[in-house]
């Protein structure tokens, strides 16, 4: 099973429709499993390293509550990115909202819970297991030194 495309089957199914912003799942290593942005390139490791710096923080503060209770916001009246910790079975991921010229940005992170609390739902009914996604085998085979290094004579190492 391929969570990223799962997670696309989610969002095109019914969550996504009412959100008018920016929305990513992120691992916590910054790969973006879903954006429904045409480019994002950038901002999954900013916001991973956002969230791990935040729970480094909280952690010297208060070492006994679950970080998954927690939520970022980083926002104006219009305007903000908001961060919640989806709890997925061995893992946990980032769901994550960029959004602008909103009326109402307290109902749009409450949407955002929403769409957490399914979301989780919906991961937990899945059998995934990221050792599935893993590659097998190696990505090159008999590579030489020679051909190594004509790989990186370029950068100079």
């Amino acid at each position: 099973m391929n969570l990223a495309k799962e997670l696309t089957s989610f969002f095109n199914s019914k969550s996504d429709k009412k959100i008018n912003s920016k929305i990513s799942v992120i691992r916590e290593d910054g790969i973006i499993l879903y954006s429904n942005a045409k480019k994002d390139h950038n901002t999954g490791a900013l916001i991973a390293g956002l969230w791990q710096a935040s729970t480094a923080i909280k952690s010297s503060l208060n070492e006994s509550s679950d970080v998954l209770d927690y939520r970022l916001s980083f926002d104006k009246t219009d305007e903000g990115l908001y961060i919640l910790p989806v709890k997925m079975n061995n893992q946990n991921l980032i769901l994550s909202s960029e959004y602008k010229e909103l009326l109402n940005p307290a109902k749009h992170k409450l949407e955002l819970r929403l769409i957490k609390s399914n979301l989780e739902k919906y991961i937990t009914n899945l059998d995934y297991n990221p050792k599935d996604e893993q590659r097998q085998g190696y990505l090159f085979d008999n590579i030489t030194d020679d051909e190594m290094d004509r790989l990186f004579a370029h950068s100079g190492v």
